[in-house]
């Protein structure tokens, strides 16, 4: 969960009074915490089919950040530890792919 990494930031920017870049933040966890729900808390719970119940506007939204994040984490891979490396990347892969599914309306 790439994004609640900056979940720091909101108190920050609200001592900033930085209304703006709050209300972005904001936004955006909101969005992921709304995914959350839909997939759930776990790390895994064994369904094969999740039903998205958050509206397709939200989804698209927090898929197309959630998939600019995975394309920066993929210049970041240390390849100098082939076998981490390699898992790690085709992890990042996975969830590329599956972000350009969902964004390309399959299953919906």
């Amino acid at each position: 969960m790439l994004a609640l990494s900056g979940i720091g930031d909101l108190s920050i920017q609200y001592d900033r009074q930085d209304w703006r870049g709050l209300r972005t933040e904001w936004r955006e966890l909101d969005d992921v915490m709304r995914l959350l729900d839909d997939l759930g808390w776990e790390e895994w719970d064994g369904r094969d089919v999740y039903e998205l119940t958050m509206p397709d506007e939200q989804l698209e939204r927090v898929v197309a950040y959630h998939r600019q994040r995975v394309i920066g984490s993929l210049g970041d891979i240390d390849f100098w530890h082939p076998r981490d490396g390699k898992r790690l990347a085709d992890e990042l892969l996975d969830a590329l792919s599956a972000c350009d599914a969902v964004l390309a309306g399959e299953g919906r």
